[in-house]
């Protein structure tokens, strides 16, 4: 289970690192770009931690809560204001959403 999560978690970063950060910084919002490849490389590193861990311990819940968390607070950011400014100012929602799901099949498979 922990194996898909990372290729989840994983293709997911790589579809919004190849698409969607690039678009924000495209569309005047670089900040918001940057903050997102250093949320992802974070979860990465995490997520490379976890699997060191012995699972099901109490240092690999709590790792794990961590990670959920930060994953969270990464999709309010992005759903509540990164994207919906893009929306307004960057290009196509449908382009967006049709490159985007490329890139993650790409990854995921």
């Amino acid at each position: 289970m922990l194996r898909q999560l990372a290729v989840l978690l994983l293709g997911h970063a790589q579809a919004e690192e190849s698409v969607l950060y690039p678009a924000l910084a495209a569309a005047n919002e670089k900040a918001h770009a940057e903050i997102g490849y250093n949320e992802q490389a974070l979860v990465k590193m995490q997520m490379a931690l976890l699997e060191t861990l012995p699972p099901m311990s109490q240092v690999f819940m709590d790792k794990l809560d961590h990670i959920e968390g930060a994953v969270l607070h990464h999709i309010y950011e992005e759903e509540g204001t990164w994207f919906p400014e893009l929306q307004e100012k960057g290009e196509a929602q449908v382009t967006l959403t049709r490159r985007f799901k490329e890139e993650f099949e790409r990854y995921v498979g």
